[in-house]
């Protein structure tokens, strides 16, 4: 089902090697890289490397060609998405002594003469595949992989893709993103994917990219509270959490805290409120850093509710409180820790509920109280 990130930082670790030995010839061995990456790319989703966003753009039947999934065609489709993911963190660090690159990204891609267009076409596709009805449990994980890869070559690309293209993919990521359809592992990809589409928009357009970024991470916020609002609300009349909510609940919850941590570095104080010398901190490989988003003082008791192992409303049999799922209750402490990460105040207002979750005498889930414990050491 794809690579690790410690197989991903292998796979850098030898790019890097291989950087330093070609010595003057590294120009050369990043262009041929990058052309055969993106030609097993597009050849192993039977993509046309001429097509365009529209191309790709008419009704799915839902059904795919065996070839697709066919061992070796899934194997390099893997392989070509790990390798390309690899190689542009290198080279998105180029500056750095330590990768032996001595070309940007950017030169890297003109050099190729790659069409940046191929990520938004891969990413699309890759979605129609995973979508369609009789896909396998194990060939829909490892396309899900895949697209994480995809998402963060975007993450590092997405300033080169071209306007058009990049403004259609970002309003389907946003899309994907308000209608909680996305598993958690590609939420995190999905919105650094946004940041740099954004960038991309607000380079063409001359708006302010920290204050873009801004409006859309506030409006997920507000569809997040709106999401919980109705949850509680269908919950007061049915008393009764099933697997399909847990599912939604820890989505939504996953969203909140990935959202709120946009902007963060830990190299610097992201604890005070933002101002205009925020700006002073941006950089091209990090345009939001410096970004704080304050979540609604509503949002924040929702996500409290979710931490007690009861909810605040009667169950089923209308006698007893409705039990709040391990799985829930283990992501709003997450959630709550990167909310803390943001807000001083909230930080030290909840260090009480962290240590009432971790007393001797609790009865909670070991999963719970672990991420308790990581919260209240990462604060």
């Amino acid at each position: 089902a794809g690579v690790s990130r410690s197989g991903i930082g292998s796979l850098q670790t030898a790019i890097q090697k291989l950087f330093i030995n070609a010595g003057n010839d590294c120009k050369t061995l990043t262009k041929n890289l990058l052309q055969a990456v993106y030609k097993i790319g597009i050849l192993s989703l039977g993509i046309d490397n001429h097509a365009s966003q529209h191309d790709l753009s008419t009704p799915n039947t839902g059904e795919f060609d065996e070839d697709f999934f066919e061992r070796n065609t899934a194997a390099m489709r893997t392989g070509a998405w790990c390798i390309l993911e690899a190689l542009t963190n290198c080279l998105v660090n180029s500056s750095e002594a330590r990768t032996g690159a001595n070309i940007s990204l950017k030169q890297a891609v003109r050099s190729s003469a790659i069409d940046c267009s191929f990520v938004v076409l891969s990413l699309k596709k890759l979605k129609e595949l995973g979508n369609s009805v009789d896909i396998s449990p194990a060939n829909k994980a490892t396309l899900a992989a895949t697209s994480r890869n995809c998402l963060k070559v975007i993450s590092k690309i997405g300033g080169l893709v071209p306007l058009k293209d990049a403004k259609k993919c970002s309003s389907d990521l946003m899309q994907d993103l308000k209608s909680f359809s996305l598993p958690n592992d590609l939420i995190p990809s999905t919105i650094s994917a946004l940041v740099a589409f954004t960038k991309r928009i607000c380079n063409d357009s001359g708006k302010d990219v920290i204050d873009e970024c801004d409006e859309w991470i506030n409006a997920l916020l507000d569809r997040c509270e709106c999401a919980i609002e109705s949850w509680l609300s269908s919950l007061s009349r049915h008393g009764r959490i099933e697997t399909d909510d847990e599912r939604l609940l820890t989505r939504i919850l996953f969203c909140i805290g990935e959202l709120t941590m946009v902007g963060f570095s830990s190299q610097q104080d992201t604890l005070q409120p933002r101002t205009k010398s925020a700006r002073d901190v941006v950089t091209d490989k990090e345009p939001v850093r410096g970004l704080i988003v304050r979540p609604s003082n509503r949002l924040i008791h929702l996500v409290k509710l979710m931490l007690p192992t009861t909810m605040p409303i009667t169950s089923v049999n209308d006698e007893d409180l409705t039990p709040t799922p391990s799985c829930v209750r283990a992501y709003a402490f997450v959630t709550l820790g990167k909310l803390c990460l943001r807000d001083e105040s909230l930080a030290k207002d909840c260090l009480n509920i962290l240590a009432r979750e971790l007393h001797h005498g609790s009865k909670s889930d070991p999963a719970v109280q672990s991420n308790a414990l990581m919260v209240m050491g990462d604060l």
